[in-house]
């Protein structure tokens, strides 16, 4: 999955922090956005402890674009019960 905004993009600096749990951006810090600085610790800690990733991509003119990867798992759900149900 790719999420990408056209804003003004994130610095040299933030990018080296982007990821840090109760990181701030000092634009955000400046503005006192309310916040604690977890919305992309959680969702990279999520996506890798599922085997995945979320990162940053580097390659991009303006705004900013996350890519989001996760392994395709067969669905399990037909194991979860085998018995039978009566009325």
């Amino acid at each position: 999955m790719v999420i990408q905004d056209l804003g003004p993009g994130i610095s040299a600096d933030e990018k080296r922090r982007l990821f840090r749990p109760f990181h701030k951006s000092s634009e955000e810090a400046a503005q006192s956005a309310p916040g604690v600085g977890l919305g992309l610790a959680l969702p990279r800690r999520l996506a890798r402890d599922l085997g995945g990733n979320l990162r940053l991509d580097h390659h991009t003119a303006s705004g900013a674009r996350f890519c989001l990867r996760l392994p395709l798992i067969p669905s399990r759900c037909s194991t979860i019960f085998s018995g039978t149900i009566s009325e």
